[in-house]
């Protein structure tokens, strides 16, 4: 969030090589409910992952737990996390 943002001429290579890698990205919004919402923007996949153990409680939203390794949809907003 803010890397390609703006230009800074001081920023190092490694930081430029990953902003190639990652490309435009994701974006990230709040719906009314406070449902946090992905689209993904890049050509290249990206991945939601829970920090949660296995049997425990997530606020993953069951429609990213639906897809193959939590794999998001290109340009297809999904709710990541859900407000309970």
């Amino acid at each position: 969030i803010g890397v390609n943002g703006f230009d800074n001429p001081m920023r190092d290579p490694k930081t430029e090589e990953v902003k190639k890698l990652v490309g435009l990205g994701v974006k990230v919004k709040m719906d009314d409910q406070g449902n946090i919402l992905v689209k993904r923007l890049s050509g290249k996949n990206v991945y939601v992952k829970s920090i949660s153990n296995a049997g425990e409680e997530t606020s993953i939203g069951a429609d990213v737990l639906k897809l193959p390794n939590y794999c998001l949809e290109n340009d297809k907003p999904v709710k990541v996390s859900v407000l309970q």
